[in-house]
């Protein structure tokens, strides 16, 4: 057991011996955050004053038997990753760094979408992080690929602008390394989501790349630049003219855009100008889209300001416009007509009642 009477503050203790004897059960607690601070503070230090040479490697650090590091001295061991693999290695061995900070707010996973950006190390920690994600029972994170930086700027963020950044030549290859992220991600994503396996129309989904390039990235809820660049590859790739119209797990682009509240309201109008007669067919549990955005796209979070009320007005009266006839025919599932549905729903008190001032005729068949 290390005596604490024999730790100087001023002392450069050797940073590996500092943090193994940090780790070991037998200090007193005061001890341990002696320790674990003279570690941080001497990374900090060498790597402020560009002395990293003198710090031991991380493969050396990754290779002691370190317990339970606090998420500081993660975080400090970050800014001494050169390399991807070290990143994804030190991720690896310690879970708890996925959700570690640098001092500018980045993620290992921006790290890595900043440094080389290796497509290949990127997708094994998307996955590590996703499989720690369906371990704690909270789906739906992709990785971290669309958590945001203190600068407002997400993984896909900063891989996209490198794109742009890179020479025409090479724009394209870096195009479709994006892309088959986006569906890499979706593709682990659905798996998780279904039990391991993904069966359309029939047919089970073995490969990433045959899940279509719109459907992933609305599936992840991609931001509008995403979901610009995947329909310029759709262009790129000769097949935009059935992208708006092709079916993945029963839905066509704008059905997915509709009810995820993580997608614009720009996108899905966007989407649902070049496919508009959807809003009259009935989906696979028998609704109109209408239904099912009322019932899915639930804008009780969002309602907080006047904008955004008159942002769901908008996007309520874009679909209620092409498909009126929906305000007249119940869902399946509650048996309720749109405004009484609204109502059960949270939406705001204006989206209710213009549903019901749209066509009031509705209270006949009550």
């Amino acid at each position: 057991m290390v005596q604490q009477n024999k730790i100087s503050k001023n002392e450069d203790f050797p940073l590996i011996p500092a943090m193994v004897l940090a780790s070991h059960q037998g200090n007193d607690a005061k001890t341990q955050h002696i320790l674990w601070g003279k570690a941080y503070d001497m990374i900090r230090r060498k790597c402020k004053d560009y002395e990293r040479n003198s710090l031991p490697s991380i493969e050396e650090i990754l290779n002691c038997k370190l317990k339970n590091p606090p998420v500081e001295i993660l975080s400090a061991l970050l800014g001494m990753c050169k390399k991807s693999c070290d990143l994804f290695h030190l991720v690896e061995k310690y879970p708890t760094a996925f959700h570690a900070e640098t001092e500018d707010g980045d993620l290992p996973i921006h790290l890595l979408c900043t440094k080389d950006r290796k497509y290949e190390w990127i997708d094994k920690m998307v996955f590590q992080r996703m499989k720690q994600e369906e371990k704690g029972g909270k789906l739906g994170g992709f990785g971290g690929l669309l958590v945001k930086n203190r600068r407002g700027l997400s993984p896909l963020d900063l891989l996209n602008a490198s794109i742009y950044r890179a020479r025409s030549s090479s724009e394209i290859d870096q195009i479709r390394r994006l892309i088959a992220l986006i569906q890499s991600t979706a593709f682990k994503h659905l798996q998780m989501k279904n039990n391991g396996e993904i069966i359309d129309d029939g047919t089970l989904i073995r490969e990433p790349s045959q899940i279509p390039i719109l459907h992933a990235a609305l599936i992840m809820g991609c931001p509008p630049h995403i979901i610009s660049l995947a329909k310029s590859h759709c262009q790129i790739d000769g097949n935009n003219e059935s992208v708006y119209s092709t079916k993945f797990l029963g839905q066509v682009p704008v059905q997915i855009a509709a009810v995820s509240p993580c997608i614009s309201s720009e996108v899905f109008l966007s989407l649902f100008r070049e496919n508009p007669k959807v809003a009259n067919e009935l989906d696979e549990g028998g609704d109109f889209l209408l239904h099912r955005v009322i019932k899915e796209r639930n804008a009780a979070d969002n309602k907080d300001t006047e904008g955004n009320v008159d942002e769901d007005v908008f996007f309520i009266g874009s679909i209620v416009q092409e498909a009126p006839d929906a305000l007249i025919v119940q869902d399946a599932e509650h048996f309720l007509y749109p405004f009484a549905l609204a109502a059960c729903e949270g939406w705001p008190l204006g989206i209710v009642y213009g549903l019901l001032r749209t066509n009031p005729f509705v209270l006949e068949k009550m």
